[in-house]
């Protein structure tokens, strides 16, 4: 939902809906594991994040 308020901010969607109103309304609706849905604005610590593997930080091609 985060993601659609940026990209098409307030603008009409296709069909003459209210854009991303619509779709907030339709996901509060049929939504059926509200808590999962919320955690896509969750953020963690980077710090607190355990270590990946070298192999598979060097395969990924994370620089951090």
């Amino acid at each position: 939902m985060n993601m659609v308020q940026r990209m098409i901010g307030t603008r009409i969607g296709t069909g003459g809906s209210t854009g991303a109103g619509y779709l907030k309304g339709a996901l509060d609706t049929h939504s059926i594991f509200k808590e999962i849905v919320q955690l896509n604005s969750f953020l963690t610590n980077r710090k607190k994040l355990p270590l990946l593997p070298g192999k598979l930080t060097a395969k990924l091609g994370y620089g951090f």
